[in-house]
């Protein structure tokens, strides 16, 4: 982590450690969970395991996990009053929610997402999480595999061109997506979406 990410990270917890010109962490050890070294863990079989690693998916569990490791080292400490931070955390949110509705297919990193909107990616990872419930990697995915349902009611549908223009970098990869959402394979949607379209309609 930068000074930069970890001032910002700061910024509402310790407003003296993120303006000091200093390194902002006061303390060299903080308790964190069992379910964030979990994920600490599941980050790193990911990126260890997958190639390429999704930048997106990696840059937010990164910042959670920071998010959650100072919410730990903080705890004890009286918060700061959200006042206008709910209320921006709403626009920042909605302002990336449309950015990805227009370019969910581009594999656009946190970074490149924060940049556009004008703020910082910390912020608008946790801003994101607070206002609309999940990760930016997770509505984006939801958005991809939603563009590719109109698709599969034709059955000349080519799964793998079909991936790949939703933004996926292979067929099995959408394929796991989509099963993990759907509860089935693109294929058998397919299959039951010929067969509704074949099946005769009941006379009333």
């Amino acid at each position: 982590m930068s000074d930069a990410v970890l001032r910002d990270a700061l910024a509402d917890r310790d407003p003296p450690a993120a303006d000091s010109h200093r390194r902002p962490i006061r303390f060299a050890f903080a308790r964190t969970s069992a379910d964030t070294y979990l994920l600490q863990r599941q980050l790193f079989t990911r990126v260890s395991h997958t190639s390429p690693a999704d930048p997106l998916y990696v840059e937010e569990t990164v910042f959670a996990l920071l998010d959650r490791v100072i919410d730990h080292a903080y705890a004890d400490r009286s918060s700061v009053p959200a006042r206008r931070e709910s209320r921006r955390s709403e626009m920042l949110a909605q302002s990336a929610c449309e950015l990805l509705g227009r370019c969910f297919v581009e594999p656009l990193t946190l970074s490149q997402i924060a940049a556009a909107i004008g703020t910082s990616p910390f912020h608008l990872c946790r801003s994101f999480r607070r206002a609309i419930g999940m990760t930016m990697h997770d509505y984006r995915n939801q958005l991809r595999l939603r563009s590719t349902l109109d698709a599969l009611e034709d059955p000349q549908t080519d799964l793998s061109q079909l991936a790949l223009a939703a933004g996926y970098s292979s067929h099995s990869h959408f394929t796991a997506s989509f099963r993990r959402a759907f509860g089935v394979t693109p294929s058998t949607a397919r299959n039951r979406m010929k067969r509704s379209i074949q099946r005769p309609a009941r006379k009333s």
